[in-house]
Order: structure tokens, then C-alpha cells, then sequence
């Protein structure tokens, strides 16, 4: 038979209830980490799926800014637009401008 192993009459060995006290708060605490750890795992899985939301919203915003701008393009030409104050400037004038003050200052 085993030293620490009680008989019939014997009582089972039993930790002080200032240990079994200790080893069940720290049961405890680990429980509440792991709460924690899967709420935070939750909340990681939702900002994941809105982040990737957001990055569909924005490649769909894109697509739609390309395609205002391919309107503008048939519409003006080939022209930059001021976005704060919608001033249109054709590209081509602007480029002979620049040639004549190149020319003007020769």
C-alpha cells in the first residue's frame, strides 16, 4: 500500500484552507483571463470585418472616381479641376503658357 494513501479510518490529507484559499483565487483569475482573452478575440473579429468593409467601400469609391473622372475627361478634354473651387485648367494651354514665359525670359 502507498505511504500518503488514507485507510479505511484514516482522513484524506487535506491542503490548509489558506492554500486551497490561494490555488482558488488564482482558478479564478485565470478563468477571467481567458473571458477576457475570447472578449477581446470578439471585438479583434469585428474590427476585422469592418476594416475590410472600409477597404471594399474605398475601392468602390475609386472605381466611382475614375468613372466621374473618364466623364469629365469627354466632356473638358484632358483638364485638371481644382476640387476646393471646381476652376477647370486645360492641360494644353497651361503647357504653352510655360513654353512662352521659357521663351520670355531667354
Amino acid at each position: 500500500m502507498r505511504k500518503n494513501s488514507p485507510t479505511l479510518n484514516q482522513k484524506p490529507e487535506k491542503l490548509d484552507k489558506k492554500t486551497l484559499s490561494y490555488l482558488n483565487e488564482l482558478n479564478e483569475k485565470h478563468g477571467v483571463f481567458k473571458d477576457r482573452l475570447a472578449e477581446m478575440e470578439l471585438q479583434y473579429q469585428s474590427i476585422s470585418q469592418a476594416k475590410w468593409e472600409i477597404f471594399k467601400a474605398i475601392e468602390a469609391n475609386k472605381a466611382e472616381f475614375q468613372e466621374a473622372t473618364k466623364v469629365i475627361k469627354e466632356k473638358y478634354g484632358n483638364v485638371n479641376v481644382n476640387l476646393k473651387t471646381g476652376v477647370i485648367t486645360k492641360n494644353d494651354l497651361q503647357k504653352e503658357e510655360d513654353v512662352k514665359e521659357k521663351e520670355a525670359s531667354k
